[in-house]
């Protein structure tokens, strides 16, 4: 009998010195797409310092639903208890720009 398959999902760790966020992917998305939820949740852009790997993964179910980003764009959420693959992508370092005001 062969190894049940387990829902995987994909996320970037994007961070600074002040916070910590973990953008989830129902699918393989590159590291330029969660930086766009982050600046889309700002509502303005990020300066990057850096883009590395990420090589975490873990198996486990979790407690409150979470929000993962399908590859049509959309938001899908996960049932609590159910037993999940989570791979870690890469961790971005990003900061705030400076608005200038004119």
């Amino acid at each position: 009998m062969g190894e049940e398959e387990l829902f995987k999902v994909y996320y970037h760790v994007v961070e600074n010195e002040e916070v910590r966020y973990r953008v989830y992917f129902a699918y393989q998305a590159q590291p330029r797409e969660a930086i766009m939820q982050i600046e889309k949740m700002f509502n303005q852009k990020l300066h990057i310092y850096d883009i590395f790997p990420n090589f975490e993964n873990e198996i486990k179910s979790i407690d409150t639903p979470i929000a993962v980003i399908t590859e049509s764009g959309k938001d899908m959420y996960l049932p609590t208890k159910l037993e999940m693959e989570f791979v870690g992508c890469s961790t971005i370092l990003f900061g705030l720009k400076e608005k200038t005001s004119t």
